[in-house]
């Protein structure tokens, strides 16, 4: 959220939840539903995959790409 300049007090606003809880969701103190994670995403103009650790958002096509077998990550391959 830093990345989109938006506070959890906005966020909570918007989403007419406590600070608090954005905070504990933030710092995954606290699970939600999928609703509120749409919430989130739309709040913050992104793709609910976007809020997941790991997200590439500037993802590789797939035959330039492997997956790390350790970690699951995307490596994207350039060509030369």
């Amino acid at each position: 959220m830093r990345e989109k300049k938006i506070s959890n007090a906005e966020i909570a606003r918007k989403l007419k939840v406590s600070p608090q809880y954005v905070s504990d969701v933030v710092n995954n103190h606290k699970n939600i539903t999928l609703d509120v994670l749409s919430k989130f995403a739309e709040i913050l103009s992104e793709p609910v995959v976007a809020l997941f650790e790991g997200y590439n958002r500037n993802r590789c096509k797939p035959e330039s790409q492997i997956i790390c077998p350790f970690c699951s990550s995307v490596i994207c391959l350039k060509n030369g």
